[in-house]
């Protein structure tokens, strides 16, 4: 016998054979030896008949041992390999899914693009649902793998939805269709044999069938309107990023006042545009995306027309030289150009903030605060329209592109003589002021309008002059206000004062900005004395105070643009004139502020007794209602006519004051 091991199942029929016969086992003679997996195994019979049984039979099994032992490793390796592919299957499938998720990572185009995504998942709880009723509760595991979906996705749409009346729909009706599948699932457990239970499990069916198609047709309304209005935001920056990303192919310099002509006409079309969103939103809310996409095209046109206006006006603001201050631009024409690209800026600001609260107004219910918010939009919007106008009126057609203060660079250059001093031109103006103000000492407020002198709870606006928090009068705050402006023009003269010490000969080099400053102090002045006539006169009402108050905060908007040309703005009396200018705006909010309380009061005592009318009119008949009704909307109408022919009017003035042809 060979001296290594060996298992039986391995030995050959001929092996048995090379048994060792006759081993001594003991006392035993007639012994055999066997390897086996346990090791070498010794063997002892009885008699040699005993011994030859014993190795026929290991002979006849060790064959058949080495057949099943064969069978069952080809068996085992079959398995293997099975479980291999099985395992190599899964996890191709495990990466493919993995990488699907992957690219379905990002945000979405909108809140259209969650509610279809929502909806998808909505319809197919509807073929769930069909199944519990049809197969029982082998569908049970496919309705909460439905209903996980439906979560995650009423999630995302409730997430990225600004309506808050939409984001309740969303999220109270997921919840109850989520309870109710719960409750379907539960009855089909025993509706196989109640008939009980499979009556209220139809019921159920129903009931979830009837919210999950009020919730997509909620869905389908609702991403439509959000779809129009993100559409409308994103062409308004859009058009704002590609204002200037390059110059038109063809510039007409002499065609400034037609484009700037054309801008005018589409200001008026998109102030009615906006009136119309203000009267009509709350009332026609499917309508609020139609208004959005009017109201974008119309400023994307705008926004078009003003980077024309500045490429005709020689300023490209991606040129170099531009960027760097040294192009040969006339400054006076390259502010008022500036301040139209800026005021054209804001007044898409605000239209884009006035789509963003028209978003909120489908199937709102809170309509007095909302109609509150969306007339303070609308009012923002309509407030930087009229800045657009009137920056738009300020540009002057006639000024060349480029003036004296480029041309000085080329050669020498002989200055005129007859040129005015704008710091002398600026204290006169401070002279004037301090005179209009000491007159506020002397006034007979017993001559004045009542509705002027009326006391008020002041506001806490740190206004010079004024305590915070006490009673205030109208008179009280335009005196304020005229002390301030005597404040900002000595801060002015100042900055003259600096910008001449660094440049004797500056009003000569540029004779028509000196001319600018001089007429932005002389209106400052002459805007100041005329809020002293209208806060004296007995025949001014609040509204005459909050248009002089507004009259003298351009006038200083205009001096400090003009200062800015020149001046340093690192500099102490830069800073000054900056900082004084916004006591100014501050001065004017607290006159406007004054004025809406003063009115209010005023209000609150001529219509003390509209309540009673209004109970009254309930109670009448539905002719007289009608009436009333329409003789209010036949004066908004009449107010509306008027609004818009001063305003006309108002950019007319603007434009034979300030540059250019009427």
């Amino acid at each position: 016998m060979s001296g290594d091991t060996e298992p039986i199942s391995s030995l050959p029929v001929a092996s048995v054979e090379e048994m060792a016969y006759g081993a001594n086992i003991g006392d035993k003679t007639w012994a055999f030896s066997l390897t086996t997996p346990r090791g070498l195994v010794k063997l002892a019979a009885m008699d040699e008949e005993e011994r030859e049984s014993w190795v026929s039979t290991l002979r006849a099994l060790v064959p058949k041992a080495k057949v099943e032992i064969a069978k069952e490793m080809l068996l085992r390796k079959a398995k293997r390999k099975a479980n291999l592919e099985l395992a190599q299957q899964q996890i191709k499938e495990s990466i493919e899914s993995i990488l699907r998720d992957s690219k379905r990572v990002g945000v979405l185009g909108g809140f259209k693009s969650y509610a279809d995504a929502l909806a998808e998942n909505f319809q197919g709880l509807l073929r769930a649902i069909d199944l519990v009723s049809a197969m029982g509760l082998h569908s049970a595991r496919q309705c909460a793998y439905t209903i996980s979906s439906i979560v995650d996705a009423a999630n995302s749409a409730a997430a990225i939805c600004t309506n808050r009346a939409i984001q309740d729909e969303i999220v109270i009706r997921t919840r109850d269709i989520a309870v109710d599948t719960a409750n379907l699932l539960g009855h089909a457990t025993t509706a196989a044999h109640d008939k009980v239970a499979q009556t209220k499990m139809y019921e159920v069916v129903e009931d979830i069938q009837e919210q999950v198609k009020e919730l997509l047709e909620i869905l389908s309304a609702s991403g439509t309107l959000q779809q129009e209005m993100d559409e409308a935001k994103s062409s308004i920056e859009m058009a704002l990023e590609n204002s200037f990303a390059g110059a038109p192919e063809e510039i007409v310099e002499s065609e400034v006042e037609k484009t700037i002509a054309e801008l005018g006409d589409r200001a008026k079309v998109l102030s009615t545009t906006i009136r119309n969103i203000a009267n009509n939103a709350c009332v026609t809310p499917e309508q609020v995306g139609q208004f959005s996409q009017e109201a974008a095209q119309l400023m994307c046109e705008l926004l078009e027309g003003t980077s024309l206006v500045a490429y005709q006006s020689g300023i490209d603001v991606n040129d170099p030289e531009y960027l760097a201050g040294t192009s040969d631009i006339n400054p006076r024409k390259k502010q008022q150009i500036e301040g139209l690209l800026a005021a054209a800026k804001g007044f898409a600001a605000a239209t884009t903030n006035m789509i963003d609260l028209l978003k909120q107004i489908p199937r709102q219910e809170d309509d007095e605060n909302l109609q509150f918010r969306l007339s303070m939009a609308t009012r923002s919007a309509d407030n930087a329209l009229n800045a657009f106008n009137c920056a738009t009126m300020s540009v002057d057609t006639s000024l060349s592109t480029y003036g004296s203060a480029g041309q000085a660079s080329y050669g020498s250059v002989s200055y005129a003589e007859d040129y005015v001093d704008g710091e002398t031109e600026l204290l006169a103006s401070l002279d004037a002021i301090q005179a209009t103000v000491a007159k506020f000492s002397v006034v007979d407020i017993t001559t004045t309008n009542p509705d002027l002198t009326r006391a008020v709870q002041g506001v806490d606006y740190a206004v010079t002059g004024i305590a915070s928090g006490g009673e205030v009068t109208l008179l009280d705050a335009a005196k304020a206000m005229c002390g301030t402006a005597a404040t900002f023009m000595g801060n002015a003269a100042n900055a003259q004062k600096a910008i001449k010490a660094l440049d004797p000969d500056v009003y000569r080099k540029d004779p028509e900005w000196a001319s600018g400053v001089v007429a932005a102090a002389q209106s400052v002045a002459d805007t100041t004395n005329q809020m002293y006539e209208v806060a004296v006169s007995p025949t001014s009402d609040v509204q005459d105070i909050v248009a002089a108050s507004r009259c003298v905060n351009e006038a200083t908007a205009r001096l400090v643009g003009f200062t800015r040309v020149k001046g340093d703005s690192s500099s102490a009396e830069q800073q000054a004139v900056e900082e004084s200018a916004r006591e100014m705006g501050k001065a004017a909010n607290f006159v406007v502020e004054i004025a809406k309380r003063a009115q209010d009061a005023a209000d609150a005592e001529k219509h003390a007794g509209d309540d009673q009318d209004m109970h009254n009119l309930r109670k009448g008949t539905t002719t007289q209602q009608i009436q009333k009704e329409f003789a209010a909307q036949a004066e908004i109408a009449k107010l509306e006519a008027e609004l818009e022919a001063a305003r006309q009017y108002y950019f007319k003035l603007r434009r034979a004051i300030h540059g250019g042809g009427p």
